[in-house]
């Protein structure tokens, strides 16, 4: 009985962050994605991935959402952007090997993309759809 309250106590505010949706649900989201990339690290050991492409990309695809004329333009940039700040990550190649390179491109778009589709959906589905007749 206790795990299932403590779980509700957990829930609750993210519920509350759901309904409310817009800036709220952002940052939110972001917050869960910075969680999410720090487990990840954590579950690789000696071969994590590199840690500032994968903060970087995230950054750059959330503060881009939250400038209004960039939100439809964001995503096409953002991938070329994380694709090369991936492969910036694998020239220190005395610290880093090409599995460290694939898990940080890996996470990139795991994480970091696949989460910021939650932002997408809320705004697709706040967006009015205009009735012809």
């Amino acid at each position: 009985m206790k795990t299932r309250l403590k779980s509700g106590l957990i829930m609750a505010p993210l519920l509350v962050i759901v309904f409310l949706g817009g800036y709220f649900l952002v940052a939110g989201v972001f917050a869960l994605t910075i969680l999410a990339l720090r487990e990840y690290e954590d579950a690789f050991g000696a071969r994590r991935p590199a840690r500032w492409p994968l903060l970087a990309s995230a950054i750059i695809l959330y503060a881009g959402y939250l400038v209004p004329p960039l939100r439809a333009y964001i995503t096409l940039p953002w991938v070329f952007i994380a694709l090369v700040l991936c492969f910036l990550s694998m020239f220190a190649m005395e610290k880093r090997d090409l599995t460290q390179g694939f898990v940080t491109f890996v996470g990139v778009f795991y994480i970091v993309f696949l989460a910021f589709h939650i932002v997408l959906v809320d705004t697709y589905y706040a967006t009015p759809i205009p009735i012809t007749g």
